[in-house]
């Protein structure tokens, strides 16, 4: 069996309840965006999830903290492994998102789970408090991805592992090109979304080694993101919070255009009935050092 942590299901207040941009960000997420978050884009991430929960070993009775846990799918599959003998954290700068995992940790029996708010980029947590934290599809989205690892290392036991999951280069996500060379037909001059900072070869490793994690493993694979629909790839779109933001900002006729463009290049890419979208994804594992 790992490392124990002490657990941590209580804040230490590190923080004094500073207010970040990151917990700015999130209070603008409604509690329809939410529910769109879980209906439409969760599920897309499950496969990411559990292939995270299996790098980290979580073992009956570990510590876990599934930072950034949206509507807690991470934090669910780490329960299962954590066992009820175990303490599973959720934890999101959003309270709309953790309601939603809440309510189903409720109806599903998981009351063992903690959902918590806060930022990951100021844990309140003690120090050397979990055996692994999770962190999917998030980091990247984080105002300062090195503040969340100092402060995760911070929280983990000697030896515990950090597991991340995150999009890999633009021209290994095809989701990516197909919504801006549709913005750039329909809307010319509109700039999309930046590029993810932490997307190309190498910037991650260099950050995890920068913030002094040890065996550090990067890999990028390559999957599909499959719809049932082409309206089913628009809602999604229309979930996701880099290009949710932008859509909505767009007058009622030209997002219709801009939709009428992005289904046209889709209706070519059906086959049965389904939909198939080419993604990279990258899975990071690294492991705290002993404590100095």
């Amino acid at each position: 069996m790992g490392p124990t942590a002490r657990r941590a299901t209580v804040p230490a207040n590190r923080h004094n309840g500073a207010v970040t941009e990151a917990h700015l960000n999130a209070d603008h997420i409604s509690e329809d965006q939410a529910k769109r978050y879980a209906q439409h884009v969760a599920p897309t991430f499950m496969m990411l999830a559990k292939r995270a929960v299996e790098l980290a070993e979580i073992e009956p009775g570990h510590s876990v903290l599934d930072a950034c846990t949206g509507t807690g799918l991470a934090a669910f599959l780490a329960a299962e492994r954590a066992g009820r003998e175990g303490s599973v954290i959720g934890l999101d700068a959003a309270p709309a998102m953790l309601a939603i995992a809440c309510e189903r940790s409720a109806a599903v029996g998981y009351e063992h789970i903690h959902w918590q708010e806060g930022d990951a980029q100021q844990l309140s947590y003690a120090d050397e408090s979990f055996d692994s934290v999770l962190c999917v599809q998030a980091l990247m989205l984080v105002p300062r991805p090195d503040a969340v690892l100092e402060e995760v290392r911070r929280v983990l036991v000697e030896g515990g592992r950090f597991v991340a999951t995150l999009w890999g280069s633009r021209a290994g996500n095809e989701w990516t090109a197909l919504l801006e060379d549709a913005l750039r037909r329909t809307v010319p001059g509109t700039k999309p979304p930046t590029p993810f900072g932490l997307s190309q070869p190498g910037n991650l490793e260099v950050l995890l080694q920068a913030t002094g994690y040890e065996e550090i493993e990067v890999l990028r694979v390559p999957d599909r993101m499959r719809f049932h629909s082409v309206e089913g790839f628009w809602d999604w779109c229309l979930a996701v919070s880099r290009w949710r933001h932008l859509l909505a900002g767009l007058p009622e006729d030209t997002r219709e255009r801009f939709r009428a463009a992005l289904e046209r290049d889709l209706d070519r890419r059906v086959r049965g009935g389904e939909v198939a979208i080419e993604r990279e994804i990258v899975y990071a594992r690294a492991v705290a050092p002993p404590s100095t």
